[in-house]
């Protein structure tokens, strides 16, 4: 084709954009609507009318789909035996031009801002009954003001530069494409949700999961068995629930990816960006800030689940694409939030050495749950940064709440447990205060306390009863471990500190082991797991190192089992790993819960009867319960993918095991189990939107 030539009477070629193997991109000028557009024209010649029927069919969905996410199909045409494609012309860039500048990544606001676009865009597509098939950074096209629209809908023989037809009826781009389509398998929405994943990754790392270059065998056996190395593995800051979302994007099965595209749009907008804090003059490690402003949630149910439909894609028709002008796309607004009590290195995600300062993307349940004499408690951290506090007698059907502290009272998710004949609550405050609250049992109103007033508290805290002592753990300043403690019925907290700065990369858990011992389990430097006994009131803590470098990527929960201490952690790999010392011993026994790929955030563990028992968020968000037996462990799931959206919470009420998680839609669900069955009876506790 040339300059000047006009298609179907109407569209006036102008500007040769690009060329591929299959055809040629054009800026034109419609001549009746006097607009310029992108036109696509396919240079294979006599096309058989079965090729041209699936042509125009295909090409006929995709000019229905509207969505701002999405490139707008204009109209379809033929000249001579040409086929061609009418769209709207973009300015910007697409997402593979902007990678190539940044080897190492993409700052993770960004990152997120761009990743909800495309998860929108995609459900709006599969919603209209359409399947993409080569999800890939170069059919991503980024706008100015970092606007991104999907491109390319319906893959099959368009084949460009970075693509290449794999074998007979597998079509997409090597290393983006799902395990099924290079098994030749059928394509569904979930195929997608893979690439997407393979996008996410290459965001975030500056490189798709596996390596490009390598033999095409090489490579397809890489997508069909090989797990990718978790982000969290690599010296990039990424919060943990991004890194479990990618690599559950990147599951080999797609029964164990999310669900649906709007699933997956709703779990980013839950995680939040990494705050940073700085010495004034220092970089911010690569990847962090400044990042784009998250978009908001569709209008629809943002966790509705379901497939009702599979749509069909092309096999041997166009790509249908959107096609641009060269241009620098704008970048994401914002600064990163500065951490008072940092240190002088810089860190965002507690995994880096000596000198990171907290930050609480290793956060402990949103929903905390506790006995309450034979009741079951739980505490939440509310809208607008309240305290929500939730009950329900034993016996009863319903579940009933009260405020304990309004809003911008409560920057961090509660921990909760019963002392004596009280209630107790223990949160990170305004200014990163540690407050108290507390209430007898069956009473009314609460009781305030401040435990530590502004710049003391950086993480979310913990609090367990150690004899008739009400003791708190706090992750200080400067990556410090806190204790605080107060006898039943005063006023006054009597402070002590655990282990001095560089010592704590995470919310650390603390429980009571015989009288007057209290037990505190925290990630410690270059992914640690550590241990600090001391008796109440006695000066001095003893320390000890459990599983030393790289064994523990989350915070570890601990808990007194019999007459052992008792700890459970995420491992390497995303292992389930358990940990155990009887008292007056030296040295840890150490057991393998469940192994590789298993779970997704800080477990937590109870004694429940006179054994172990832990909860954790599996694959796909899933809940899954483990018992401890003689012999291997054996876990029942409690529920199944897209269930839990945070780590859960486990607690014995009245010999019962009983967990809260965070659900759908900002929900709590709270399940309640029996030691002798693996049946698990399901109650909302608290609706949707009651998360803050």
């Amino acid at each position: 084709m040339d300059s000047g030539t006009v298609l179907a009477g109407r569209y006036r070629l102008v500007q040769l954009i690009g060329r591929g193997g299959m055809g040629e991109v054009w800026r034109a000028r419609d001549l009746e609507l006097l607009r310029d557009v992108a036109i696509k024209i396919l240079l294979g010649g006599h096309p058989d009318q079965q090729y041209l029927a699936r042509f125009q069919r295909e090409a006929r969905v995709m000019a229905r789909l509207q969505h701002p996410g999405i490139t707008v199909v204009h109209d379809v045409g033929r000249q001579q035996d040409h086929l061609f494609i009418v769209m709207e012309l973009l300015s910007g860039r697409n997402l593979g031009a902007i990678l190539a500048e940044h080897p190492n990544g993409l700052p993770v606001g960004r990152v997120l801002a761009l990743a909800i676009q495309a998860a929108d865009a995609l459900a709006a597509a599969h919603a209209g009954g359409v399947v993409h098939r080569d999800m890939k950074p170069t059919n991503l096209f980024v706008l100015p003001g970092d606007r991104l629209k999907i491109c390319d809908f319906g893959i099959a023989r368009d084949v460009e530069a970075a693509s290449v037809t794999v074998g007979p009826d597998i079509f997409g781009t090597p290393a983006y494409m799902s395990p099924e389509q290079w098994n030749g398998a059928a394509t569904d929405a979930r195929s997608d949700l893979y690439s997407l994943g393979c996008v996410l990754y290459a965001m975030l790392a500056g490189r798709p999961p596996f390596p490009v270059g390598q033999p095409l065998p090489a490579l397809m056996y890489q997508h069909l068995t090989a797990p990718p190395a978790p982000l969290r593995h690599s010296n990039r800051p990424v919060p943990d629930a991004l890194d479990h979302l990618v690599l559950s994007l990147l599951a080999k099965n797609r029964d164990d990816r999310p669900a649906t595209a709007g699933l997956v749009a709703a779990t980013l907008r839950r995680i939040q960006v990494p705050t940073i804090t700085v010495q004034p003059g220092v970089a911010p490690p690569v990847g962090v800030g400044p990042g784009s402003t998250l978009p908001p949630p569709p209008a629809a149910d943002r966790r509705a689940r379901g497939w009702p439909w599979y749509a069909a894609g092309l096999t041997a028709a166009v790509a249908l694409g959107a096609y641009y002008l060269s241009g620098q796309a704008g970048h994401g607004t914002g600064t990163g939030t500065v951490t008072p009590g940092s240190s002088a290195t810089a860190s965002v995600d507690g995994r880096q050495s000596k000198g990171a300062i907290p930050t609480g993307t290793a956060s402990p349940p949103a929903a905390a749950v506790a006995a309450a004499g034979t009741s079951s408690a739980i505490a939440i951290q509310g809208p607008n940064h309240s305290l929500v506090y939730y009950w329900q007698v034993a016996g009863a059907t319903g579940w009933r709440h009260e405020t304990v502290a309004g809003n911008n009272t409560t920057y961090s998710p509660p921990a909760i447990t019963q002392i004596s004949n009280s209630i107790v609550i223990a949160v990170q405050g305004p200014s990163h205060s540690l407050d108290y609250y507390w209430q007898q049992t069956g009473g009314a109103g609460w009781n305030a306390e401040t435990v530590a007033g502004d710049n003391t508290t950086y993480s979310a805290p913990a609090v367990s009863q150690v004899g008739v002592i009400t003791a708190i753990a706090a992750q200080g300043p400067g990556n410090s471990l806190e204790f605080y403690w107060q006898t039943t019925g005063a006023t006054s907290w009597n402070p002590q500190v655990v282990a001095g700065a560089g010592t704590t990369y995470s919310p650390p858990s603390i429980g009571q082991l015989v009288s007057l011992d209290a037990i505190i389990a925290v990630q410690g430097p270059r992914n640690s797991l550590d241990f600090y006994w001391g008796t109440v009131g006695v000066p001095g803590w003893h320390p000890e190192t459990v599983a030393g470098f790289g064994t523990t990527y989350s915070a570890p929960a601990v808990t007194q089992v019999g007459n052992s201490s008792a700890i459970a952690a995420e491992g390497r790999g995303h292992s389930l790993d358990y940990y155990w010392q009887p008292v007056a011993t030296i040295g840890w026994n150490a057991q393998t819960v469940a192994g590789s790929g298993t779970t997704y955030s800080q477990p937590s563990i109870a004694q429940v009867g006179t054994s172990a028992a832990i909860a954790a968020e599996g694959l796909g968000g899933s809940l899954v319960f483990y018992p401890q037996a003689i012999g291997p462990w054996r876990p029942q799931t409690v529920a199944g993918h897209g269930a839990t959206y945070s780590p859960p919470s486990i607690a014995d009420v009245g010999g019962f095991p009983v967990i809260t998680a965070d659900g759908p839609s900002g929900s709590v669900f709270f399940y309640q189990g029996a030691a002798s069955s693996a049946t698990w009876n399901r109650e909302q506790a608290a609706p949707p939107g009651s998360l803050g």
